[in-house]
């Protein structure tokens, strides 16, 4: 791409205005909400203070229902009801959750105009406003106190280091590298942690198109309210109550650029990509002196492309950063590193086998009874 210069800071001054409007945050709260709501009763109280329900709480089919209005606004939510649709949207910022009257998944029902939903939903809707919720029951007293607290602000931002600036100056050069610099700083200010995926990972997410990130010649996209306990949980909200959460792969959060770093636990399925958090359907175990790893999960995270043949039980593992290899369940891998073995529909193999293969490095912490893989890019 080739522009004159005037038209180049022209674009760049545009770009960095985009960017920095794109993640632009409020002030969040820091202290848990408590809302606590009574059986029949429209008396109703939020961190104490009583208010008054339009309709009373109530239980049908086993769930218990409350007024989505006052649940919106005790969370600072705005709450507008769609004249097309019907349906209650609760926004708060750029959050939102649209609900569409008598729905399942949301447990809405319509009483004299207003809307109630069932409590179960709340977490879910909670947490696309920004807040981590339980709900507890007490049948004692026919109550149900929600506690909402807010999330810490964790961003994700898709860093492109190859941006074509074409035949510039040093002087323009120089403008566009401090100008993707201050927006960067814009981007993360206030946030409690971030995130850097490679590019092209929120392009899939989102939908954006490359020739929208070649506009964006800054290179830089990103945006906050992320979950911390599941960081790069990418949230959508569609209509009819339900909510669809979209995980990026353990590949998509590898920094371009950078030595990805893998953290698995022996008997646990909860493993880390870059600081990342994912689960595993198979935990890595000791087996004959050996610590026993799931090939797919540390491939695919370090990069390498992972090919399955069910007919002759043999695997291929194809990686930029090494020589591709194959091998076969229950047959011995090379200089006497044991065999491949398959469990729960995994294949586990050695982690040393791993570590040579894909030119990675590795520790272990026999304390934690955790392992550290870093390799790739």
């Amino acid at each position: 791409m080739k522009l004159a210069k005037r038209t180049l800071a022209l674009v760049l001054a545009v770009v960095l205005a985009m960017s920095i409007g794109q993640t632009a945050l409020a002030d969040e709260p820091t202290e848990s909400t408590i809302i606590v709501f009574t059986v029949g009763n429209t008396t109703y109280y939020v961190n104490g203070v009583s208010g008054s329900l339009a309709v009373a709480p109530f239980i049908q089919g086993n769930r218990f229902r409350i007024p989505v209005r006052e649940f919106g606004e005790a969370l600072g939510a705005n709450v507008r009801v769609d004249s097309a649709t019907s349906n209650f949207i609760l926004q708060r910022e750029e959050r939102m959750v649209n609900i569409a009257p008598n729905d399942s998944a949301s447990g809405s029902l319509m009483r004299d105009g207003h809307m109630v939903v069932a409590t179960d939903f709340l977490e879910l809707a909670s947490r696309v406003l920004g807040f981590n919720a339980t709900v507890d029951w007490n049948a004692g007293t026919n109550t149900v106190t929600i506690t909402a607290t807010p999330m810490p602000r964790v961003g994700i931002i898709q860093v492109n280091e190859n941006v074509e600036l074409g035949e510039v100056s040093p002087e323009i050069r120089a403008m566009w590298e401090a100008l993707r610099a201050e927006s960067l700083a814009e981007m993360t200010a206030g946030l409690d942690d971030v995130v850097f995926v490679a590019p092209g990972t929120l392009d899939e997410l989102f939908g954006w198109t490359p020739e929208m990130a070649n506009e964006l010649m800054l290179g830089l996209e990103g945006f906050g309210f992320l979950d911390p306990n599941e960081i790069g949980d990418i949230v959508q909200i569609v209509t009819g109550g339900n909510i669809t959460i979209t995980t990026p792969t353990p590949a998509q959060v590898a920094t371009t650029g950078q030595k990805t770093t893998i953290i698995l636990t022996i008997g646990s399925t909860a493993y880390t990509v870059n600081g990342v958090g994912f689960q595993a359907d198979s935990a890595p175990f000791l087996a004959d002196g050996r610590t026993m790893i799931p090939l797919r999960i540390v491939s695919e995270a370090l990069g390498a492309e992972v090919d399955w043949n069910g007919a002759t039980q043999s695997v291929t593992i194809s990686s930029s950063h090494s020589a591709p290899f194959s091998l076969t369940i229950g047959v011995a891998l090379p200089n006497d590193m044991g065999v491949a073995i398959m469990q729960g529909g995994r294949t586990f193999v050695p982690l040393r086998y791993v570590a040579e293969m894909l030119n990675a490095e590795i520790g272990w912490n026999g304390a934690t009874q955790t392992i550290t893989i870093i390799g790739g890019n």
